[in-house]
């Protein structure tokens, strides 16, 4: 029995480190993504940082497969994580890339930014610390930063373009996110795709920060409704535990 219980702790150690590595190459992919996007990198660069990526890559692979191997129901494993199964490509996008095909690759941009936000995003998830306000607020940040990013490498090359800076980006970003109308809009189609998917988060997170507002502000209001609310669930189990003890006598 000890032994079975000392092999069980040392898995889960194993498995927290390898959840933490994982973690922290999330972050290291989406620094490499905006060193990419907004650097002005030349050759030598521009090859470690592919090879670096690609190294990540196939680590997120790994990760994924493992857990596809362990899932119960692996369609519906497939079928929840789409993001994750399209980045699987990424390798041969890079070679699209690497051709000089610049309509694939641009369009390719689009798809390698929604998947590092969503590698973020259950970064984001592993930190035991990070309440609900917190969680929304880091992860609004990270599609704030890829976004502004991938629309400035996006737009800033087209010849009727609006956004033509990186502050121009941020404000784009930001006024999309909380869908305000702004100046500022793309007009390549890869940068429209980006700005469904932006608009798309801001719709998501509004409802959510709609209800922390309002639960901000009833509490400020009634200072005693925490405690009105404690007592009232303490009256009723009171109540329930009487009703029980009176029907284990009628019995």
């Amino acid at each position: 029995m000890s032994q079975w219980m000392e092999e069980l702790e040392e898995r889960e150690a194993i498995s927290s480190i390898a959840e933490a590595v994982i973690t922290a190459l999330a972050f290291v992919f989406i620094g490499v993504l905006l060193a990419e996007l907004l650097l002005d990198l030349g050759p030598a660069w521009a090859r470690r940082l592919n090879l670096l990526g690609l190294a990540i890559w196939a680590i997120f692979a790994a990760d994924f497969f493992i857990r596809l191997a362990f899932a119960e129901k692996k369609l519906r494993f497939i079928a929840t994580n789409p993001i994750a199964v399209i980045s699987l490509f990424l390798p041969a996008a890079r070679a699209l890339r690497a051709a000089q095909a610049a309509r694939a690759a641009r369009g390719v941009r689009v798809v390698r930014l929604v998947s590092s936000s969503n590698r973020g995003r259950r970064a984001l998830q592993r930190f035991a610390a990070f309440g609900g306000a917190g969680y929304v607020a880091a992860l609004t940040l990270i599609v704030l930063i890829l976004s502004s990013a991938g629309i400035y490498s996006l737009e800033s090359g087209a010849a009727d373009a609006t956004i033509t800076s990186l502050g121009d980006a941020t404000w784009w970003s930001a006024t999309t996110m909380v869908t305000l109308s702004s100046e500022r809009y793309p007009v390549t189609p890869e940068g429209r795709a980006l700005a469904i998917f932006v608009m798309a988060y801001g719709l998501a997170i509004s409802g959510y920060v709609t209800a922390l507002l309002a639960v901000f502000l009833l509490g400020r209001a009634r200072p005693g409704a925490a405690r009105e609310a404690a007592a009232l669930q303490a009256e009723i189990a009171t109540l329930r535990r009487e009703l029980a003890e009176q029907r284990a006598r009628d019995a």
